[in-house]
């Protein structure tokens, strides 16, 4: 992910101000990837409370406000994660890699698996800059992946409850991934100890 100095500086620079106020104002360099630029102001912004390891790291950085929103706070992953420990795991529905990440430290190797291009990158990059080496990243859904997955210990699977109109859903089948329809899949694909 290349992000050149001055849109750096900026995001430095304006770190702590309002970012509607920002937009309003606009940026004059050209040379700031600007829209980029109140994105990561932005979510430094919210990860202050909901994910304060990242915030103490300024190397991470922000997908759009929508994944901000939807990925679990750093407290609530730990407790997941602390739930579970083996030798693989996988997270079919990866995100922006919280879960992933506090999983990481409970397994010997993980497979973070997002099909958002952009978002996949996000977490790749963050990944390297917590010092999280043990991870495989496919970009791919669930179930174009579960073919590539070897078997593992266990699976982490937070599916999307909006359907593609964006309105929330309560039925498991109704749900991306359809658990559901994938269960004896998603069964095999367990160490069987």
């Amino acid at each position: 992910m290349e992000i050149n100095e001055a849109t750096w500086h900026y995001i430095r620079t304006h770190v702590n101000d309002n970012v509607r106020d920002l937009a309003l104002r606009g940026c004059k360099d050209t040379s700031v990837d600007f829209k980029f630029a109140l994105q990561q102001i932005e979510g430094r912004q919210k990860s202050k409370d909901k994910l304060p390891d990242f915030y103490q790291n300024e190397n991470i950085l922000y997908p759009p406000t929508v994944s901000m929103e939807q990925c679990s706070s750093t407290p609530t992953a730990q407790y997941k994660a602390s739930l579970v420990e083996g030798e693989t795991f996988a997270d079919l529905t990866g995100g922006f890699g919280i879960d992933t990440f506090a999983l990481s430290r409970r397994f010997k190797h993980g497979y973070h698996i997002e099909p958002n291009s952009a978002l996949s990158e996000l977490v790749q990059h963050n990944a390297k800059a917590l010092n999280i080496a043990n991870l495989t990243f496919f970009q791919s859904t669930m179930e174009e992946s579960l073919s590539q997955i070897p078997n593992v210990d266990c699976l982490y699977i937070d599916p999307s409850r909006r359907d593609s109109h964006g309105n929330r859903v309560v039925c498991l089948e109704d749900c991306t991934p359809n658990i559901i329809e994938w269960k004896s899949t998603l069964l095999d694909l367990l160490n069987k100890s």
